[in-house]
């Protein structure tokens, strides 16, 4: 109270006498203020700890609670579900090796059937080139004829020269014999080199091998099945046409294997056109190209196909002939794809049949362009 009126008082202009009592007053009492306010501190001491000490009984509760809750979990909770997960680890794990095994084998398994395949493969390629040989000897059986003839031809003009050599030279010396008898020799000679190309085209027609992959024309190709089936267009009574209008037609090819086509396709031909009449027999092979390609035509008079006969004649063993066999146009078709070409028919119902395939043109450098660092071929 004494404080308070020393409070109030502070700045009234009241006399000192009464701010002195105040303070006396206070001063009275201070002892056994002092005195209570000790013991009160004792007391909120007292009551403080053991408000800490009940904290930290709780305290040490509370852990202990979380903590066998912590072991309950780990033992209902967690070991079970490490179990189960170490189990399904384990089962996968078994899982993994039992697929990988099972990989292995099937990885086995292909490799083995890719040796087999590769092997068939092998087998089947030899067995194609040796019924491509079949065929070629086949076709040369009916060729035959044509050429004893041609090689006749060469044999006995060698024997004429020959005689004529030997008549020149029994008799007496003459101012021109020396020049009739150099001509003589020559003849014998351009006879002779002729019968060598006959039976060397002879030899490489009819040889079992494939032979390698090289440029060639296709319209000497042309030219020279025209001429080595010379006696089986005269024996049809065919003259052929032919229009070679591909202007450098330069292919990538084995010649013998095209001129296999070639020559099974003339045949085809010619048999075709025995059901008309000779009057209107007719058989044009032509060569043009377009782009990147070369395409062969070989146009005859015939009968042509039947109706669905065009998209099967290429197939094994099909054929219209009483004595055919049905490989000579399936080998055409191997051989033209093979040479990444591709072959077909179309029949002309009134105008005969029309029998085509195609072959990649080869692009060689331009001889006319020199050579220089800055040249590409394309």
């Amino acid at each position: 109270d004494a404080a308070s009126r020393l409070r109030d008082r502070a700045d009234s202009v009241e006399s000192s006498d009464a701010t002195d009592q105040a303070v006396g007053d206070i001063l009275a009492h201070e002892a056994a203020f002092l005195t209570a306010m000790d013991r009160i501190v004792k007391l909120m001491e007292r009551e403080a700890a053991y408000e800490v000490t009940r904290l930290r009984a709780c305290a040490l509760a509370i852990a202990g609670v979380v903590l066998l809750l912590m072991l309950g979990l780990g033992w209902f909770v967690v070991r079970p579900a490490t179990r189960t997960i170490r189990r399904q680890v384990d089962d996968l794990e078994s899982r993994i090796s039992q697929r990988t095994r099972e990989l292995a084998s099937a990885l086995a398994s292909l490799r083995h059937e890719i040796d087999e395949r590769e092997a068939v493969e092998s087998k089947n390629k030899s067995l194609a080139a040796q019924l491509a040989h079949a065929d070629r000897v086949a076709s040369m059986g009916h060729l035959t004829i044509g050429l004893a003839h041609e090689i006749n031809q060469p044999l006995g003009a060698i024997a004429n020269y020959a005689e004529t050599c030997d008549v020149i030279l029994s008799q007496p010396p003459e101012p021109c014999g020396h020049v009739r008898l150099q001509e003589s020799v020559n003849h014998i000679k351009q006879a002779a080199l002729r019968a060598g190309q006959i039976v060397r085209g002879i030899r490489d027609f009819v040889r079992p091998n494939r032979g390698a992959v090289a440029e060639a024309d296709i319209n000497i190709l042309v030219r020279e099945i025209v001429a080595l089936c010379q006696h089986e267009f005269v024996r049809a009574k065919v003259e052929p046409t032919l229009d070679l209008s591909a202007i450098n037609g330069i292919v990538a090819v084995d010649p013998i294997q095209i001129q296999q086509v070639l020559v099974n396709l003339v045949q085809n031909s010619l048999q075709a056109l025995q059901a008309t009449r000779a009057v209107d027999r007719s058989l044009t092979i032509r060569t043009l190209r377009f782009l990147d390609m070369v395409r062969v035509d070989l146009l005859d008079s015939g009968p042509g196909f039947a109706d669905d006969d065009s998209h099967t004649i290429f197939k094994p063993f099909h054929t219209s002939q009483e004595d055919g066999l049905g490989i000579g146009l399936a080998i055409c078709r191997s051989i033209v794809e093979n040479h990444d070409g591709t072959i077909w028919a179309e029949s002309k119902p009134g105008n005969g049949a029309q029998v085509s395939f195609t072959l990649p043109l080869t692009r060689p450098h331009d001889s006319a362009q020199p050579l220089e660092s800055n040249c590409v071929c394309s």
